[in-house]
């Protein structure tokens, strides 16, 4: 027999995305796949170019190119352990990449434009050979599109529409794309304003003429419009006549053509963009009559006899405002004479209301929640006031008193206040206070205490603490030493805490905090400062027993001068000191005594520089076995020491500090203050032996210098240079001079409220220059003192102390800031007027601040937004801003220069009312035709006109007296944005623009026509038409039905028309249409839908392989539907009416007939909520029960044997042995038989004397004519353990016993686990298991293990039904065992099947076929 040749797997190269080219940077996934389904494990080759070398391996089948580059052609092959080890090349796929093309953007217009212009935006992609584009516009980064056209319009732009716009380019049915464009900037930008005003006095009085101006600030070359609107009608143009004179930007109106009441606008237009401007804001015509005189006479009686004198009395009915002027008065009469001569003049005077000013303590802002604010309001004139208090907007008060305070007792929300007087008497009332707002904070502010030195300070030096508070001014200072009790506390005016000349008894811990306020509000406390005290060398020392820093509670001490401490308490912590009779003190030192379980043994004097040292962590319960202990600097760990114990080899200066230790577990020893001191030098050593020695020359020396001191010494004379008084923040200059002697040099003192008499020298603040002394703006206190003294080389080398000075500084003048116009609120657009006074001195100009929400100051000068007018600041009415705070400040050329910052005012600004536009109908669109009314709501105030606009345009297109403008009949042109505004004749004069409102006009709506479940339906199913109105609105429709243009019903409110059950009658085209019952509207009809009912559908069942079946054999059973799909499969048999079976395929496979599966046939299909098919025609399956000619036969009949064992094959057919050998295949020699030398001959037995892992196959017998017998699968093992089992199927109802057998027969331990399919069944102490009735759910892998010697390997026992013969066995089934058992033998065995398949007979092939799809359903 020739070998057989089988060509290796064929590869397949794919690639995603199917499209060429890609784009540089394009991700590319190349796909390989190897058709042959039997051969898995590969691994894949992939290659590139002409190179044969592989430019990467992978487990799976794809390779990506996540950033495609370079073009070139790639391929693939797959390559694995077993047979066949690699397969064909793949097809080579060529890559071509080009470089990904970049969108630009174009635009006709700037990129700034005005509000209503159209923009056109162009998207254009050249490279990359793509044509057919889909472009996409993106706005701000999102990754929404605006837009997919390649031009973007925008026909009237706002601001909504300012951003940044780029474009990008996606060709059509890929997902290929361009880089994006670079972001063009649209900005959009307001029409400049113009602004109209009065150039005529106001009040204007009948008959004069009023000239208004009309002006825009930015670009040039403008003309003027001009608009007027009476009572009677809307806005009109006003163009030059006899009553309006035009000249460039102003009307003049001539005297009988002003009418009070009558509103004027104007707009300015120009040839170049912008080529208008906005309206300006109306201006309303206030026209006032002339004064009325009335003449009374007396004596009233009349008639007045001759020689009597007559008076007439001229009364004017109003004073004028605020000044005075004069008056005279004549008379008239009808007889002559008819006029009097003219009276005498009478002056008039009218005074303004008494100024309210309001100030607030304390002054600085913030203050903090829970602080008492008190707000205090004086009136400058009159006596016996009441006073009301008002709080935010609200008219109302919120307090009366008769006392001029106001007192928050605790702060908790921020507003702004005012307030005014009121008396019986005339003026019964002040005006108006300022306004002063103050903002709450709600953290309570915590000071940090600072010193002027570092390290320990030295006795006798002075030491300054410094209490440091960011938080506002006005506070007190409150100072703390050992312990923050208010015995202990000390006051000081300023943040600053001065110890002159420092003691020992100084030392210990100090906090500070600030109040202030009455009553008073106090800081949180600092954290605390320990302030270390040490001297130089005294003559009295203190030595401590323990010498250390820090002691346990009921610990003893001892000072070596007999002091003893027996039983410590927290209550000794703190500083001590020996003093002697004569005063003198020794260096002190600080005991700390605590009642935790660690502290820190520390010296208690400072270390020499250079010495070392060693610092201990101390437990209290000193048996501790754990000594770990970590050993902390300044609140930062400096070592963990496993001894308890640290060590400093060599102190230096940097070492100073405060140390603390813990135990991680237990606790942290107090916190002890180290210091260190120089190496002592020699010279002090000896004086102080000296000193020992002969303490009688101290006596000798005081003596000399009391002697010397006797003499009257020069005394200096102290002056002050700079005039008096002087002002906070200037500087002052002190000069110092001695009459007599030359050559001296001056050293000053200064002595504050808080401490003794201090050296100053050379310092930022203070500036020595031989006989004078300046000190520093910021420097200078009231009430401190200052002395000099003079020193010179020869004698007298010192003078006496000067008499003091004592500085006498003043507070600057205050400023006073308030509100001159207009009336709280302002409204949004409204100018402001402030005005700052100053009521001492004179000469006076003044700068003005805006303070931001940090308090910061920034300078307002003369600008477009604000106008300086000497003590007034006016801010226009763009410029001002809700909460806005300003102050003023003085300044003028002599003394004092400046004055204190104003009390600050805050700007109230209230938005304008709201308007709210609504329309009915509430639905959009509407129809054409309809009635359309928009109603305009004004939140606040009263006695409104409304006015209409539409579009883009600033002209009103309507003015209304009520809030509605109805659209009759709504058509095409009425399609836009609609607006409305309200306008008023007292203040506030306008509202806000409304919100805007889109009216659509539509035509007819279409009707759209749906059929379920489907357009095609099987006969006795139900349909539902549906009638879908496509509006962009809710309406409620009526529905008319039609088929074949004939009514099927009419005006029905219900949207569905059912029928059921259908027939084939119902077929046929169905349409529908409808009426708005509410606008009596009618829809288009709906295009047709044709409906088509047919009976159910046909099935047809066929079978694989046709008739007979012999037992063992797989049949296939095949159900198709002539139509639709998604069916699911009902399988019957006999006359059972119950499906035997249920399937998502349209196959129903027995994959080994017998003798019960004969019967009749037949299917059917099923849907989701559909009818069934018909069922199928029934099919008769008869099975014929068949024997193979030839069979084998095997002793020992087992499937599993040991290495050496014997085995012995025998053939026997049913008429003659003869001429029948034993074959088999294995892996490494394939197809062989007996004969080739794997086995003795012997007739038609096969003798194998001694076994090896080589002779693992499978055994079949075959004739010379060809006929074979069922395959056996033998397995031989180098293992310790086999399991005994059936080489052939055990028949159905049979006993079934499996054994576990060893390599050692002579063990005594037979305990086996069995396992199926890799699960446990059983153990058995006897080493086998029996199955007493063996079913069909038997098949399976089984296998046995022996818990020391290991496990058998797999063999599988397969199960027949009861037959007459046992070759139902299938040879696939077998197959399955042996590739379970044996992977490796796939490959041989597929050659061996194909080649057992190449001889069988003809009309044998349709059976081994399906031979082969009962083994893979095995």
């Amino acid at each position: 027999m020739s070998p057989l040749s089988v060509d290796l797997p064929r590869a397949a190269l794919t690639v995603e995305p199917k499209w060429s080219p890609v784009f540089t940077g394009e991700s590319v996934t190349l796909k390989c796949e190897i058709e042959s389904v039997q051969y898995s494990n590969w691994r894949y080759q992939w290659y590139k170019g002409s190179s044969s070398t592989a430019i990467s391996q992978s487990q799976t089948n794809t390779f990506t190119i996540t950033s495609a580059a370079d073009q070139d052609q790639y391929w693939c092959r797959g390559e694995r352990d077993n047979r066949p080890s690699s397969s064909q090349p793949s097809n080579p796929v060529t890559l071509t990449v080009k470089e990904r093309p970049k969108a630009a953007v174009s635009t006709r217009h700037d990129q700034q434009v005005f509000r209503g212009e159209t923009v056109t935006l162009r998207c254009d992609i050249q490279g990359g050979g793509v044509s057919n584009w889909q472009y996409s516009w993106f706005k701000d980064g999102s990754s929404r599109p605006v837009s997919n056209e390649q031009q973007y319009r925008i026909s009237s732009v706002t601001e909504s529409h300012r951003g940044k716009y780029t474009c990008r380019g996606t060709e059509r049915g890929t997902s290929h794309s361009s880089h994006s464009s670079d972001a063009v900037t649209l900005t959009v930008s307001d029409l400049p304003r113009a602004t109209l005003t009065v150039e005529s006095e106001s009040p204007v009085f009948i008959g004069e003429s009023v000239t208004l101006k009309c002006e825009t600030n930015t670009h040039d070359g403008w003309t003027y419009q001009w608009y007027k609107q009476d009572k009677q009608s809307g806005w009109t143009a006003v163009s030059q006549s006899v009553y309006h004179t035009v000249n460039r930007d102003t009307l003049t109106i001539r005297g009988d053509a002003v009418i009070h009441g009558d509103q004027y606008q104007c707009r300015g237009q120009r040839r170049n963009r912008p080529t208008s401007s906005q309206y300006s804001d109306s201006v309303t015509l206030t026209v006032k009559a002339l004064p009325r005189a009335t003449v009374t006479v007396e004596p009233k009686q009349s008639p007045v006899f001759t020689g009597e004198s007559v008076t007439l009395k001229c009364e004017i009915e109003s004073a004028a405002d605020q000044g005075q002027d004069q008056y005279r008065c004549r008379g008239e009469r009808d007889y002559r004479p008819t006029s009097s001569q003219p009276s005498n003049t009478v002056t008039v005077t009218v005074k303004a209301l008494p100024r309210t000013t309001l100030t607030v303590e304390p002054k600085q802002s913030p203050v903090f929640t829970g602080e008492s604010v008190t707000l205090k309001c004086e009136i400058e004139t009159y006596s016996n006031w009441r006073y009301q208090w008002y709080k935010g907007s609200s008219s109302t008060a919120v307090s009366q008193s008769q006392t001029n305070t106001f007192t928050i007792r605790s702060a908790a929300d921020q507003d702004q206040y005012w307030c005014r007087g009121e008396r019986d008497y005339r003026p019964s009332s002040s005006q108006q206070s300022n306004i002063l707002g103050f903002s709450v904070k709600a953290e309570k502010p915590k000071p940090e205490l600072r010193t002027s030195h570092k390290g320990a300070a030295v006795m006798g030096n002075p030491v300054v603490l410094y209490c440091k508070l960011d938080q506002s001014a006005g506070w007190r200072f409150y100072w703390f030493r050992h312990s923050q009790s208010p015995e202990n506390e000390t006051k000081t005016e300023t943040h600053s805490y001065t110890i002159s000349s420092v003691s020992v008894s100084d030392g210990g811990q100090y906090w500070c905090r600030a109040g202030r306020g009455n009553p008073v509000y106090y800081t949180h406390y600092s954290d605390a400062l320990w302030i270390n005290v040490t001297g130089t060398i005294r003559p009295v020392s203190l030595t401590v027993s323990p010498s250390r820093a820090q002691h346990f509670i009921t610990d003893s001490l001892t000072e070596l001068r007999g002091t003893d401490i027996s039983s410590l308490s927290t209550s000794h912590t703190g500083v001590y000191w020996c003093e002697s009779e004569s005063g003198e003190s020794s260096n002190p030192v600080n005991i700390t005594v605590t009642n935790g379980e660690v502290i820190l043994e520390s010296p208690v004097h400072p270390v020499t520089e250079g010495d070392p040292l060693t610092l201990r962590c101390l437990y209290r319960h000193t048996t501790s076995s754990n000594l770990t202990a970590e050993f902390y600097k300044d609140g930062s760990l400096l070592q963990t020491q496993t001894t308890g114990e640290m060590t400093i080899h060599t102190v230096s200066k940097s070492d100073e500090g405060l140390y603390h230790c813990k135990y991680p577990k237990i606790q942290e020893s107090p916190k002890s203050w180290i210091s260190d001191k120089e190496a002592p030098f020699p010279v002090l050593g000896l004086f102080s032996s000296l000193v020992a020695v002969f303490q009688y020359l101290l006596v000798t020396i005081v003596l000399v210098v009391k002697c010397y001191r006797a003499r009257d010494l020069l005394k200096p004379t102290l002056t002050v240079e700079s005039e008096s008084p002087v002002f906070i923040g200037e500087s002052v200059t002190l000069k110092c001079e001695t009459n007599t002697h030359d050559g001296w040099t001056y050293q000053w003192y200064k002595q504050d409220k808080q401490s003794g008499w201090t050296a100053v020298s050379q310092s930022v603040y203070h500036t020595v220059n031989r006989d004078t002394l300046t000190i520093r703006g910021d420097a200078v206190i009231h009430g401190d003192q200052y002395q000099c003294r003079g020193e010179r080389r020869n004698r007298p080398t010192s003078s006496q102390y000067s008499d003091s000075v004592t500085l006498t500084v003043k507070a600057l003048p205050r400023a006073t800031l308030y509100t001159v116009e207009p009336e709280s609120p302002v409204f949004t657009g409204g100018s402001f007027t402030l005005k700052c006074e100053i009521n001492t001195h004179d000469g006076w100009t003044f700068q003005w601040y805006k303070q931001d929400k940090q308090h910061r100051l920034t300078t307002v000068s003369q600008s477009e937004y604000h106008n300086v007018n000497g003590d007034t600041l006016t801010i226009r009415g763009d410029a001002v801003i809700h909460g806005d705070q300003h102050l003023c400040r003085g300044e003028r050329r002599n003394r004092p220069k400046l004055s204190q910052y104003s009390n600050s005012v805050a700007l109230p600004v209230k938005a304008l009312p709201t308007a709210t536009l609504t329309v009915e109908p509430k639905q959009s669109p509407v129809f054409s035709g309809e009635s359309v009314t928009l109603k305009c709501e004004i939140e606040t105030y009263s006695n409104w006109r409304y006015q209409w606009y539409k579009g883009s345009s600033r002209t009103a297109v309507y003015q209304s007296q009520t809030n509605t403008f109805t659209i009759r009949s709504a058509a095409n042109q009425d399609q836009d944005q609609y607006w409305c505004r309200g306008e008023r004749d007292n203040r506030p004069t306008s509202s806000q623009h409304s919100n805007t409102v889109t009216v659509t006009v539509k035509g007819e709506a279409k009707a759209v026509l749906s059929i379920k479940p489907d357009k095609h339906v099987f006969r006795g199913e139900a349909v539902i038409l549906r009638c879908d109105i496509q509006w962009g609105r809710d309406s409620e429709w009526k529905y008319s039905w039609y088929k074949d243009t004939n009514t099927l019903y009419s005006s029905s409110t219900t949207q569905e028309f059912r029928f059921s059950p259908a027939t084939e009658s119902h077929s046929g085209k169905y349409t529908c249409s409808g009426e708005d019952i509410g606008n009596s509207g009618y829809s288009q009809t709906s295009d047709a839908v044709t409906l088509t009912v047919t009976g159910l559908a046909r099935a047809t069942l066929t079978v694989e392989p046709e008739a007979p079946v012999f037992s063992g054999e797989s049949v296939t059973l095949k159900c198709e539907i002539e139509t639709y799909s998604n069916w699911r499969y009902q399988w019957y048999k006999g006359s059972s009416r119950t499906a035997v079976y249920q399937s998502q395929t349209n196959t129903f496979t027995i994959g080994s007939a017998a003798d019960q599966d004969q019967d009749q046939y037949w299917c059917r299909g099923e849907r989701d909520n559909r009818p069934t098919s018909q069922l199928s025609n029934p099919f008769n399956l008869t099975v014929k029960d068949t024997s193979p000619e030839v069979s084998l036969s095997i002793s020992p009949s087992r499937a599993q044997h040991f290495i050496t064992d014997s085995l012995s094959l025998s053939c026997e057919g049913q008429s003659d042995s003869t001429g029948l050998r034993v074959r088999r295949y294995t892996h490494s020699e394939k197809g062989s038989d007996c004969s080739s030398g794997w086995g003795s001959v012997t007739g038609s037995t096969c003798s194998i004397s001694s076994l090896s892992t080589s002779h693992t196959g499978v055994y079949w017998c075959e004739s010379e004519s060809g006929e074979s017998s069922n395959p056996v699968n033998i397995t031989v093992t180098n293992g310790d353990v086999i399991l005994n089992s059936p080489v052939h199927p055990v028949t159905e109802g049979d006993p079934l016993t499996l054994h576990c057998l060893y390599r050692d027969p002579k063990t005594s331990n037979l305990t086996a686990e069995f396992y199926k399919d890799g699960s446990l069944l059983q153990t058995q102490t006897t080493g086998e298991m029996t199955i007493h009735t063996v079913s069909k759910s038997d098949d399976g892998l089984y296998h046995c293990k022996d818990p020391e010697r290991g496990e058998s390997p797999q063999s599988w026992i397969s199960v027949k039904g009861l037959s007459r013969s046992g070759a139902s066995f299938s040879v696939f089934c077998l197959l399955s065992s042996v590739m379970a058992a044996s992977p490796y033998l796939l490959v041989s065995i597929v050659l061996a099947l194909k080649c057992y398949r190449a001889r069988a007979k003809p009309e044998e092939t349709n059976r081994t076929e399906a031979a082969t799809e009962a083994g893979e359903s095995c």
